[in-house]
């Protein structure tokens, strides 16, 4: 949903495609076709014309025009290992500090997504799957991230982490930040079937 303008709508699609409605869902045309799976379809909390989706196969896309047209991060990002899925995007209210959870763990950018860098983790790279991650909405400071079995919370942007085995045997797939208490985090669990 465009906050500014809350009649826009975005939906994204597994054939890859992302369609958008003016009209609060009434009509519906095609914006973009990526070619792979959309995991994610988020509309800057800085500027409502930038929307930002992530994808499995070519992973990150950036629009500044609302959808009209489209930059692919691949050649910006082609320096980090492990993009090929971007599966969750996180940003803080006012939208300048944005995370992007990839296959190799978390990129963050304090500058509305122009440019990125490898957030530091206490897990090792490919070593363990990242579910899920969180800003706190007025603190890009504040940045919580979860594997299977652990919470890890860092009030320095990563420089230094705490770490808490998680309550439940479920994975944490969706992880936000209370706005007003920052030490409260909402944590939705996923069952994961082992193969």
């Amino acid at each position: 949903i465009d906050w500014f303008a809350p009649e826009t709508l975005w939906l994204g699609t597994s054939a890859g495609d992302a369609f958008k409605s003016l009209d609060a869902g009434q009509t519906w045309a095609r914006q973009a076709r990526f070619g792979s799976q959309v995991n994610f379809i988020e509309v800057s909390n800085a500027d409502s014309r930038i929307i930002m989706v992530g994808t499995q196969g070519k992973s990150f896309f950036r629009s500044e025009d609302s959808g009209d047209n489209w930059v692919i991060f691949e050649d910006t990002l082609e320096q980090f290992d492990g993009i090929e899925e971007a599966s969750q995007l996180a940003q803080t209210a006012d939208g300048n500090s944005v995370m992007v959870l990839v296959e190799s763990g978390i990129l963050i950018s304090g500058d509305k997504g122009e440019t990125w860098d490898r957030l530091d983790l206490v897990t090792a790279r490919g070593q363990v799957k990242v579910w899920s991650m969180a800003f706190h909405p007025h603190d890009d400071h504040l940045i919580s991230y979860a594997t299977e079995n652990t919470f890890y919370q860092s009030t320095s942007r990563g420089d230094a982490w705490l770490t808490q085995d998680m309550p439940s045997s479920r994975v944490a797939n969706v992880m936000f930040m209370h706005p007003d208490v920052p030490n409260r985090v909402i944590v939705g669990f996923l069952a994961v079937e082992e193969d």
